[in-house]
C-alpha cells in the first residue's frame, strides 16, 4: 500500500476503515456472549437441569468451548457485515437505533427460527416451552445487537453518510 491511498485527501484509509470496523464485531460478540451467558446459563438452566438427560454431560459441554468461542466470533462478523451492507440505503445510515432494531429482529427472528425448530428432533414431548423461550430469547437478543450496531455503526461509517 502506498502512502497515497491513505492521504487525508482519498476518501478513506483501507486499513484505518477496517481496524474501526472491528469495533462492530467485537461489540456483537461482546452481546452475544453475555446474552446467551445470562440467558441459557442463568434464566434457562432449570429448564436445562429438568432435561438434563437430553444433553451432554457438563464436563463434555466445559470441554467444547472452543466451538462456542468460534462460532460466536463468526456470527458477529456475519451479523456485523449483513448490518453494513443492509443500512447503506437507509436513510440514517443504519446510525439511528430504530433502524438497528429492526434489523436486529430480523435476525433474532431467523436465528431463532433455527432454534425453535430443534423441537423436531429434541426429545423434549409435547413440551414446546423450551424452544418457545429459546425463540423469544433470540430475538430479545437481535433486537439488542441492532441497537448496538446502531451506535457501533457511528464508528465505522464516520464521514460516509450524509445523514445522523
Amino acid at each position: 500500500m502506498d502512502n497515497n491511498q491513505c492521504s487525508t485527501e482519498k476518501k478513506c484509509c483501507p486499513v484505518q476503515k477496517s481496524i474501526k470496523c472491528i469495533i462492530p464485531v467485537l461489540a456483537v460478540f461482546a452481546v452475544i456472549f453475555g446474552f446467551q451467558w445470562l440467558y441459557h446459563g442463568v434464566y434457562m438452566m432449570p429448564a436445562y437441569t429438568a432435561t438434563a438427560s437430553m444433553w451432554r454431560p457438563e464436563a463434555e459441554m466445559q470441554s467444547l468451548w472452543w466451538v462456542c468461542i468460534s462460532t460466536k466470533l463468526v456470527m458477529a462478523a456475519i451479523i456485523s457485515c449483513l448490518y453494513c451492507c443492509a443500512t447503506k440505503s437507509a436513510a440514517c445510515c443504519g446510525k439511528c437505533p430504530k433502524t438497528g432494531a429492526k434489523f436486529g429482529f430480523k435476525i433474532g427472528l431467523l436465528i431463532g427460527a433455527h432454534d425453535f425448530a430443534s423441537y423436531a428432533w429434541l426429545p423434549f414431548g409435547t413440551d414446546m416451552s423450551i424452544a418457545l423461550k429459546w425463540l423469544t430469547g433470540d430475538i430479545l437478543m437481535g433486537v439488542i445487537i441492532g441497537v448496538v450496531l446502531s451506535f457501533t455503526a457511528r464508528i465505522c461509517k464516520k464521514g460516509e453518510c450524509a445523514a445522523a
